[in-house]
């Protein structure tokens, strides 16, 4: 029995014949989305990436150092070559309901440049509308339509005086208004001549004003229609003249983003707000702090948030959130203290990494992502209802003074949460929602078979570190020792481990020593 269990020195440790591994081997790099082993795990990760389907997101399980987060991410990248890049979003006042942001799609870089065009437009109008209404054009219009105003309460007082001249009454315009008074010898009764009448003239006086009363009505109703008409006309002027000039200003913005209904509706409304707000366009520089502040809070809502800005992205977006926060990966609204109540706008809205990642692919580390059952939550019911809605946590103790609830952005993305498979094993048996959006799992081996193909890919890996640190280079049989090695490391014979990270230690400790004892 004990013959049998026996072994020979040379079986106690399966050498690697250093003469596999050739020149050009030693110099070669793992290329970009080539990792060592793990068939099952890229099979997985491939499939998860190309279906586009709602909860299709993928849960990658496995101990770390096996390449797990290099390797999803270098995949991520690849994919994300392949795809469009997403649109930008803005944020704008909403003009009939403004605790309710509304959220616009533009194509990539052009949210930059609306949000500088909109900042051009409103400066122009606050430079224009004050020439403008000072110009000899308006004057003069504004004039003629004073001038017919003359001339038709001339008139119509003229009328109105013939039908009061039997009363012995006169009527007169004056800064008060319409107002009469009575008549002796062809002039204003005075107030002594008042109280020298007796009962009988008193009488006779009501009498008479009650009758002139009465029958100058209509008369004195169409006089007071025409001050009506006055402001009437003088208003249409003011916003004719102001709608020519924002159909100016706006022409060539209106041609530029022709096609985005959003867009155009937006601009109409701001047209529209602008005319209803004239004075303030018109009103003069502000002469206190409080006033400035006023003005500013005014013209807030002129302002375009540039919520997303994907000008500068080539493809669709791959982002590492290092730090799954509820605000980092869900957007917040921030608020500025005033007076120790709280205020917030339109353009205090900021996005979450879920935003930035927006049309492309979001990696998360489930340790991280997990410690906060909130962040969980929000990611869920983000992913259910394909839709971001940003709200804050409320803070006790906190008096808001408004709050607003922007619209909610849909989304379109794939999440990919790197984990144990316990983790994944509790969700996937405990939590109801996790099994329908992630319905991808990616198993990262931690051990792979001692194949020719996999020690020269291990090989390939030490060199691909050697090069990108400028590290000293590795003889063959330094390099036949690390595959041996990577054997011990998986107590067989026939594996070799998946822990990368503990061959990479020994390569940095290789190098420290060769470094020490004067290796070139």
């Amino acid at each position: 029995m004990k013959k049998k269990l026996e072994l020979k020195p040379e079986q106690l440790k399966l050498r690697c014949n250093p003469n596999i591994f050739d020149e050009d081997l030693m110099c070669r790099d793992l290329e970009e989305n080539e990792i060592i082993g793990q068939k099952r795990a890229v099979k997985s990760l491939a499939f998860g990436f190309r279906v586009k389907r709602k909860g299709y997101n993928i849960f990658v399980t496995g101990l770390p150092g096996t390449g797990r987060n290099s390797y999803v991410y270098s995949l991520a990248k690849t994919f994300a070559k392949q795809n469009f890049t997403p649109k930008d979003w803005i944020y704008v006042y909403n003009y009939e309901k403004p605790e309710k942001p509304k959220a616009i799609s533009l194509d990539p870089g052009q949210g930059k440049i609306f949000q500088k065009d909109i900042e051009i437009f409103i400066n122009n109008l606050k430079e224009d509308f004050p020439k403008l209404f000072a110009s000899k054009e308006y004057e003069e219009k504004k004039n003629g339509i004073y001038i017919d105003f003359d001339n038709l309460m001339n008139e119509s007082l003229d009328q109105l005086n013939s039908l009061a001249e039997p009363y012995k009454f006169e009527f007169q315009m004056t800064e008060n208004g319409l107002i009469s008074y009575p008549l002796k010898d062809d002039h204003p009764l005075t107030e002594q001549e008042m109280a020298d009448m007796n009962d009988e003239e008193i009488e006779d006086l009501k009498t008479r004003s009650l009758k002139i009363n009465s029958e100058a009505y209509e008369s004195v109703k169409k006089i007071k229609g025409l001050e009506g008409e006055l402001r009437q006309k003088l208003r249409e002027l003011t916003e004719k003249m102001a709608f020519d000039n924002i159909g100016l200003n706006l022409e060539s913005i209106y041609e530029k983003y022709k096609g985005n209904k959003k867009i155009e509706k937006y601009l109409k409304a701001t047209s529209s707000d602008i005319i209803e707000n004239i004075k303030v366009f018109m009103g003069t520089a502000p002469h206190n702090k409080n006033e400035e502040y006023l003005q500013e809070v005014f013209f807030t809502r002129y302002e375009i948030n540039l919520f997303i800005d994907n000008g500068e992205q080539e493809n669709a977006p791959v982002i590492k959130e290092l730090n799954p926060n509820y605000y980092n990966l869900l957007g917040k609204i921030e608020y500025v203290n005033e007076h120790n109540y709280y205020r917030t706008d339109h353009t205090r809205i900021k996005p979450g990494s879920l935003h930035v990642a927006n049309g492309g692919y979001i990696i998360l580390q489930a340790k991280d992502l997990l410690v906060n059952p909130i962040t969980w939550a929000g990611l869920k019911r983000a992913l259910n209802s394909e839709k971001l809605q940003i709200e804050n946590i409320a803070a006790k103790g906190t008096v808001v003074a408004e709050t607003i609830t922007p619209e909610a952005i849909p989304i379109d993305l794939k999440v990919i949460i790197i984990g144990d498979s316990r983790t994944y094993q509790t969700l996937f048996y405990y939590d109801e929602d996790f099994k329908k959006l992630f319905k991808m799992r990616a198993d990262f081996d931690i051990e792979l078979d001692r194949s020719e193909q996999n020690m020269r890919k291990i090989v390939s890996f030490v060199s691909s570190h050697c090069n990108k640190k400028d590290n000293i280079g590795f003889t063959k049989e330094a390099l036949a020792n690390i595959v041996e090695y990577s054997s011990r490391l998986a107590s067989s014979q026939d594996k070799l481990t998946a822990h990368f990270n503990e061959l990479v230690e020994t390569i940095y400790e290789a190098e420290a020593l060769a470094e020490f004892s004067g290796a070139e």
